[in-house]
């Protein structure tokens, strides 16, 4: 295994001004001959000004099932990895070539549409603070699971840990 993430770090803290900082899951060896490759294609990492910048790459994205978790996670990844950097994060840039919205749950979606029709503009966006609750609940899944594995039972706990204390 090789980790891009820490890779990308030590490139980063080794050379700010880099544009080489980069994370990839496309494996051409075997994604090109199977069904379902990873939506996540790519992170790139820049900094600028003393801030992270992040752009995510998807190869598809479900708008309404799955980005708003997707973009959270992305951002905490781009929040901790500034912190280990010295730096502050900055902006977020999220690119999916597919961005859509499966057929087995668009009345769903229509609703939730609606929903949202009638908010004001103050209630149509969400804070880290706001989505914490789900994450929190989602860790406590997660460390439910009697198979996982303690390396990742550790990373969960410590996750877990920081988001209760509100950082």
């Amino acid at each position: 295994p090789f980790d891009q993430i820490a890779s990308a770090v030590a490139k980063l803290k080794q050379v700010p001004y880099t544009r080489r900082a980069q994370a990839v899951t496309w494996q051409v060896w075997n994604d090109t001959h199977i069904a379902d490759p990873a939506c996540l294609q790519r992170l790139w990492f820049r900094i600028s000004d003393g801030r992270l910048h992040m752009n995510i790459h998807m190869r598809s994205n479900d708008a309404y099932k799955a980005a708003f978790m997707n973009m959270y996670a992305f951002t905490e990844l781009q929040r901790e990895m500034a912190e280990q950097i010295g730096v502050e994060p900055g902006e977020y840039m999220h690119i999916a070539d597919s961005f859509h919205i499966y057929g087995s749950y668009f009345d769903e979606f229509q609703g939730f549409l609606k929903t949202v029709r009638q908010r004001g503009e103050d209630e149509r966006v969400y804070s880290s603070d706001f989505a914490r609750d789900f994450f929190l609940d989602g860790c406590d899944v997660l460390l439910g699971e009697t198979d996982l594995p303690a390396d990742k039972r550790k990373i969960v706990e410590q996750r877990r840990a920081r988001l209760a204390s509100g950082q």
